[in-house]
């Protein structure tokens, strides 16, 4: 758990759990101290929309040449019957990485985590905002670099099974 995180790592990282009183354990960040030299405290920004206690975080640090970075995770709502929170908690996340660069905050923005997307799901909001900002629009990062099948599936019950079941093989955890 968080306790033994920051037993185990914090010479190397530094460890950012979310300020969020009823999901606290949901989203960590964990960013390398060679990397940056400096760090700001998260900003933890609950969904509106969720039934299982959602939100974001956002971590701001500076790089040694002085790039201003931000690092953003959710774990969006899960299940079928969660998608039109998590289509809409995807677009809000969005909307902050736009934010994010236009505002200054950051010369770069790289969101990721527990999305729970369908590929429907993320290609109806990837077409939302090029329709509304064709600036700014997210990279999916496993297609930027080819999309390669051996790396597709991030939920694979051919390999994992631990739930007792096989089948399922999902890209649910994306970075953008």
């Amino acid at each position: 758990t968080l306790s033994l995180l920051k037993k185990g790592l914090s010479k190397r990282y530094e460890i950012f759990p979310a300020k969020h009183p009823m999901m606290e354990y949901y989203c960590v960040t964990l960013i390398s101290k060679k990397q940056f030299k400096s760090f700001s405290q998260p900003e933890t920004i609950p969904f509106t929309n969720t039934r299982m206690g959602r939100h974001i975080v956002l971590n701001r640090c500076v790089t040694f040449c002085g790039k201003k970075v931000c690092f953003a995770t959710s774990h969006l709502e899960s299940t079928k019957e969660g998608a039109i929170e998590r289509e809409e908690q995807l677009k809000i996340l969005f909307g902050k990485m736009v934010q994010e660069i236009k505002s200054g905050k950051s010369d770069f923005i790289l969101i990721g985590g527990d999305f729970n997307l369908r590929d429907a799901e993320a290609n109806r909001c990837l077409k939302e905002c090029k329709l509304k900002d064709k600036m700014y629009v997210p990279v999916d990062v496993w297609e930027s670099v080819g999309k390669p099948i051996d790396h597709k599936f991030t939920w694979d019950t051919k390999e994992n099974n631990n739930l007792g079941f096989t089948g399922p093989r999902c890209r649910f955890d994306r970075f953008y």
